[in-house]
């Protein structure tokens, strides 16, 4: 079996926390919390718009492991003490040396400040070929 695991400082995370704090505005609905994903090279950039995180977040960090099945797990992980609230968060990361023309399956899980368990949030079908682009709401 083969598996690559990348963390990350190689991913290029970037995210923006408690959005609602800042704008004053209620959580997100259904609509609007969703990804966009597009295709370059060897590359895949995700970003993720209005993502429930824990209050206490003050951290988030993106790990993806890759199975010879073409199976990508993505796991976000919010770093912080546990708020009895949640607020919308903004998340992008890049996902590199993917093979080009391949059928990719991605799950993306995530946890809550303070706790250990993974939940999965969403999985998507992508083809690694350039502009191969895409829009999910979850």
């Amino acid at each position: 079996m083969f598996l690559t695991a990348c963390n990350s400082n190689e991913m290029e995370v970037k995210y923006t926390l408690c959005k609602d704090k800042v704008s004053g505005r209620g959580l997100p609905g259904e609509d609007e919390r969703y990804l966009t994903y597009e295709a370059n090279g060897n590359t895949l950039k995700v970003k993720m718009y209005n993502h429930l995180t824990n209050c206490g977040t003050e951290e988030i960090t993106v790990d993806f492991t890759h199975d010879e099945e073409n199976q990508i797990n993505v796991k976000l992980t919010e770093i912080g003490l546990s708020a009895n609230c949640v607020c919308p968060a903004d998340v992008s990361f890049t996902l590199s040396n993917l093979g080009k023309g391949e059928t990719y399956d991605c799950i993306i899980e995530s946890n809550s400040a303070g706790d250990t368990i993974y939940h999965q949030i969403l999985c998507f079908t992508f083809i690694m070929k350039n502009g191969e682009s895409g829009k999910i709401t979850f």
